[in-house]
C-alpha cells in the first residue's frame, strides 16, 4: 500500500488528513538501527487475514492506527551484519473509516450575491 496524501475528505476525517506516528512505548535502544518510516512517502506491505481480502480493492483508503512490525537487523555467526534492508510488515489495529476509491467531494461554490 502506498500513502495518500494531500486527499480532500470534505471535513469528514480532519484527524486523518496529516500522519501523526506514535513510538514505541518502551525503546529498546535498537530503534537508531532501523530506518525511521516516512508515512508520506513509504510504501507498506500490509498483513491481511485472508478472509478479508475479497472486501478490499485497489485505490481504497484504510484510515486508522497502523502498527510496524519490524526485525532488526541481524548478524550472521562471524559477527557481520547483514546487507539486506530489515523485513517490515504493516497491520491495522483500529479501523477508523474505510474509504471507496470512488470518494468525491462536490466543489463549494460561493452563492451569488
Amino acid at each position: 500500500m502506498s500513502p495518500w496524501v494531500e486527499w480532500n475528505d470534505g471535513g469528514e476525517l480532519a484527524e486523518f488528513l496529516h500522519p501523526r506516528i506514535l513510538r514505541s512505548p518502551e525503546p529498546t535502544g535498537k530503534e537508531s538501527e532501523v530506518k525511521p518510516h516516512d508515512a508520506e512517502k513509504d510504501a507498506i506491505t500490509l498483513l491481511v487475514d485472508p478472509s478479508v481480502l475479497n472486501t478490499l480493492s485497489e485505490g481504497m483508503g484504510i484510515a486508522g492506527t497502523w502498527v510496524q512490525l519490524s526485525r532488526l537487523p541481524s548478524a550472521d555467526k562471524k559477527g557481520k551484519k547483514s546487507k539486506a534492508p530489515p523485513t517490515s510488515y504493516w497491520y491495522v489495529q483500529e479501523v477508523s473509516a474505510s474509504i471507496p476509491s470512488f470518494w468525491t467531494v462536490p466543489e463549494v461554490i460561493p452563492p451569488q450575491i
